[in-house]
This record gives structure tokens, C-alpha cells and sequence, in this order.
């Protein structure tokens, strides 16, 4: 009898083994995913924070999926703390509307799926008012961005840092006066 319950007790073991290793196999064939945060080091106010989700390779978008996007200040409050999910390129966003300026750390994290691994990645964030115009009394000093510009497809001022997401699926970086830099 004693026998009898030595085996059943190694052959539970055996197969706890076999589940954990299963499950770690599992793991073993999903792809490594890259988070790239696009909107990063200085923007201003009012902006469209964007992430892109990509395999490790930037060849395979990671379409359709919750991306969480957390956004802490300097004092350790969390002030933005949203699930979205990406679109057809892999990219998710949300408006910084509400987050006055300061230093931020934005934290974004990709639970993983059947294909791919989870995924998260911390970077730093500066929010900077958005530039007005202002004239004193006495007419002495002004706060301008000289780069700035009216963009009629925007429908709204683009601002010297911005960075925005091209015809051309690139994203492309506002160095002022209309210049661009293409920074993916």
C-alpha cells in the first residue's frame, strides 16, 4: 500500500513538472516585442503622447493590442494611467490635456499575446507650456517661438520639437521654420 501512494505522489510531481515546463516553453517561442516611445524629451502641453509596438525588428506592427500608458510626476502621482489599444501600425496615443508642465517618467507596458512576449520600457518626460504670444505693457519683451507655424492639415500651431507622423508612415521631428527630421 505504501507503494502505491509513492507513485501517485511522484507521478503528481511529474506532472507539475511537466505543466511549469510547459508553460515556460510557451514563453520561449514568442517573438521579443519593441516598444518605441515616440513622443519624447520635450513637448509641450495639450500634445498627442505616441508609442509604437513593433517586434524587435521594427518589420511586424503589434496591431490591435492594449498598450498601458502611465505617466508619473516628480512627486511619485500618477496623473495619466490609460489602457489603449494600438491600431493597424502598432501605435497607440493619448492627449496630454490637463498635465500641467514639469518632469514627468512615462511608463508603458505590452502584456504580451500568443505571439509575442511582454514589454516595458521607462523614459523621461518634460512638458513644456505651449509657447504664447506675450507682450508686456511696455512692449519691451516677448515669449516666441520663432520656429512655430500654422498647419492647416493639423488645424492647429506645430511647434519647434513636435514630432508627427508622416504620409510616408515615418515620423518626422519639427526643428522649427517648417524643417523636419525624419527620427524612425
Amino acid at each position: 500500500m505504501n507503494n502505491n501512494k509513492i507513485i501517485i505522489v511522484l507521478i503528481a510531481i511529474i506532472a507539475i513538472i511537466l505543466v511549469v515546463g510547459g508553460l515556460s516553453l510557451t514563453n520561449a517561442f514568442k517573438q521579443e516585442p519593441k516598444i518605441n516611445i515616440v513622443t519624447n524629451g520635450t513637448v509641450h502641453t495639450n500634445t498627442t503622447f505616441l508609442v509604437k509596438s513593433t517586434d524587435l525588428n521594427n518589420t511586424t506592427s503589434i496591431a490591435n493590442e492594449n498598450i498601458s500608458i502611465e505617466i508619473i510626476d516628480n512627486e511619485s502621482n500618477t496623473v495619466i494611467d490609460e489602457e489603449v489599444e494600438t491600431n493597424e501600425y502598432g501605435e497607440a496615443s493619448i492627449e496630454l490635456t490637463n498635465v500641467s508642465e514639469g518632469n514627468y517618467t512615462v511608463n508603458v507596458t505590452f502584456e504580451g499575446n500568443d505571439e509575442f512576449k511582454e514589454c516595458s520600457v521607462e523614459e523621461d518626460l518634460e512638458i513644456v507650456e505651449d509657447v504664447v504670444d506675450v507682450i508686456s505693457s511696455d512692449d519691451s519683451s516677448t515669449d516666441i517661438d520663432d520656429g512655430a507655424f500654422y498647419s492647416e492639415q493639423a488645424g492647429r500651431t506645430i511647434y519647434t520639437g513636435e514630432v508627427q507622423l508622416g504620409p510616408d508612415d515615418h515620423y518626422w521631428k519639427h526643428l522649427g521654420n517648417n524643417e523636419w527630421v525624419m527620427i524612425d
